[in-house]
């Protein structure tokens, strides 16, 4: 298994750009009322900034509130900031028109809608090279969310971590846009995206994410999906985890994307692309070379009819038709015995799963499942997720589903033939771990009993609260 905890839980070691030293105490307004500003050119947009390289990212504050100078702030994912500053006046209520802002590190030109709509950063000239700015006003209805971070991709010549931020409109509930900057060959590209299907678990709401148009990268295209997890009530947090795809050239990539800001630590992980593995399984992995198969492939050792979509880099874990070979369901994927770093009580399972398309009603019958479970004992176990085939007119080939209400249906997210995120969540308390154990393992049970009944699945993570 890849390293992939240095890109979701550590800093990137950069050469920090120097603070501006001169006074910012009567430039910065920490209580800026958003409201009265709503309608006007005045008030906060925020944004992110990236090098043309992809090798320094922040996000970036613009204020404006008096005619006299504006300032921006840009907050650096090294913890170093720099500020540029307003060359001429920008009147209230008047369109803002290429004014330039300067400063020792930076310089750019900005403008907006005399509502502060539209408002975008142009000529970009960081330490004298080019980057790119974007931005969006934020008011009281539709306060602006920005986070930086990085993507990487082990499969390309430069396997470095490089910009991958988000600029996101809304206040963290229910639907939202996004727009997406990221840096590639030496230059930034800019998409769109919205969050959908949130749920909330304990002090936090998680959201599915997806581009809304893929981004063009010469005559190529990226589209990414993910999850995105908000702090609410008493924790103060955004992070987004996900995956991208590179269509368009004779070789296509992909790999995986987070925020340098976190909600949650990384307590496991596994990409399944290699023989170095963090579960073990309770039969040993087999296939017939067809349609019965339990294991980690890259698809070349079973049916070349078996196709899932939107493989994160080579390699995933599939199951179909499991007893075809002999072996007593269920059958079992396990992670045991996983340390608990903070001991805080949400816990998050965040994994892909996909199906075959047989494009009629994905043969799940009644009968079929794959649940996630968790256990601190390692004895009792709980489910978290559960996808079982959704209640038809007959009990066969049914279609795939997440059982929202434990019934033994499936009535929520279909399981498609395209790689996409599932989330399942747990409390770490004294009702479910009344032992206060310091471990906790994770176990995927599989009874899948016939040909075209299977599942894929890519990408897992154990997830913990931070806060």
């Amino acid at each position: 298994m890849k390293n992939l905890l240095f890109l979701l839980a550590c800093t990137l070691v950069l050469t920090s750009c120097s603070q501006d030293t001169e006074d910012l105490t009567n430039q910065t307004d920490p209580a800026v009322d958003l409201k009265i500003f709503d309608d006007t050119n005045f008030g906060v947009y925020e944004g992110v900034f990236s090098t043309a390289k992809g090798d320094k990212r922040a996000t970036v504050t613009v204020k404006i509130t008096s005619e006299d100078v504006a300032m921006a702030t840009l907050y650096f994912s090294d913890g170093s900031t720099t500020v540029a500053r307003s060359k001429s006046p920008i009147i209230k209520g008047e369109a803002i028109d290429n004014v330039i802002f300067e400063g020792k590190e930076v310089s750019f030109q900005f403008s907006a809608d005399a509502d502060g709509g539209n408002s975008k950063a142009t000529n970009v000239v960081y330490l004298k090279e080019t980057a790119d700015i974007i931005t969006a006003k934020s008011t009281s209805r539709a306060p602006v969310t920005s986070l930086t971070g990085t993507y990487i991709c082990n499969t390309c010549e430069n396997p470095n971590p490089r910009t991958f931020n988000v600029l996101i409109s809304g206040d963290g509930t229910g639907d939202q846009t996004y727009t997406a900057q990221t840096s590639f060959n030496g230059n930034t590209f800019n998409g769109n995206g919205a969050q959908s299907g949130c749920s909330t678990a304990g002090n936090f709401d998680y959201c599915d994410i997806n581009d809304t148009g893929a981004i063009a990268v010469g005559a190529g295209t990226v589209n990414w999906s993910g999850t995105v997890i908000y702090g609410n009530g008493l924790t103060n947090c955004g992070q987004l985890i996900g995956q991208w795809y590179f269509t368009g050239s004779a070789n296509d990539k992909s790999g995986i994307f987070a925020t340098d800001q976190r909600c949650t630590a990384i307590l496991a992980v596994e990409d399944f692309e290699d023989s170095t593995v963090a579960y073990t399984t309770s039969v040993p992995e087999f296939t017939d070379g067809g349609t019965d198969f339990f294991l980690r492939t890259n698809g070349s050792d079973i049916s070349g009819a078996y196709v899932v979509d939107n493989i994160v880099e080579n390699s995933y874990f599939a199951a179909q038709d499991i007893d075809g070979e002999g072996a007593t369901l269920p059958v079992y994927l396990e992670f045991t015995d996983i340390t608990l770093v903070t001991g805080n009580e949400q816990l998050f399972v965040d994994l892909l799963l996909a199906e075959d398309d047989d494009a009629a009603n994905q043969d799940w019958d009644d009968s079929d499942n794959v649940i996630v479970q968790y256990s601190f004992d390692n004895t009792t176990w709980t489910n978290i997720l559960a996808i079982e085939g959704e209640l038809g007119a007959s009990s066969f080939s049914n279609t795939p589903r997440v059982d929202t209400n434990g019934d033994g249906f499936g009535d929520g997210k279909e399981v498609t033939n395209v790689f996409d995120n599932f989330v399942g969540t747990f409390q770490n308390n004294a009702t479910t771990n009344p032992t206060a154990s310091g471990t906790v393992s994770i176990r995927i049970q599989f009874q899948l009993n016939s040909g075209d009944e299977d599942i894929a699945i890519d990408n897992f993570y154990l997830l913990e609260e931070v806060n």
